[in-house]
């Protein structure tokens, strides 16, 4: 959240002022918890991945390096798991979007992967 709160949330005390940050009520997080994990990392084999999600579904998505798409599948939300097996060695990026509350949010995690 970039607003005048921000100099207190990093520590700069010279730097504060009278601060009311102003919200739209968009940028708020959803209320329940969310979780996106994945492991081994790095991995010489598959990836175990685990979500909690806030809403009926979500979608996961991947690319390497390169920016090749890898992996797009549409997943139950709420709480659930996989196991993806990596095409070749590298650097791949997930990203887990989910709707909630009227907005779409999204969580992203890297994994190395190196036979």
């Amino acid at each position: 959240m970039l607003d005048c709160s921000l100099a207190e949330r990093l520590y700069c005390i010279d730097l504060l002022h009278d601060c009311q940050p102003v919200t739209s009520g968009q940028g708020e997080a959803p209320s329940s918890p969310v979780r996106f994990e994945l492991w081994p990392n790095p991995t010489a084999g598959p990836v175990e991945l685990a979500w909690q999600v806030p809403a009926p579904a979500a979608t996961l998505e991947a690319w390497d390096v390169l920016g090749r798409h890898v992996l797009a599948q549409n997943q139950v939300g709420g709480t659930a798991t996989m196991q993806w097996q990596p095409p070749a060695d590298g650097m791949y990026v997930f990203v887990l979007r989910w709707d909630a509350a009227g907005r779409t949010h999204q969580a992203t995690r890297r994994v190395l992967v190196q036979r």
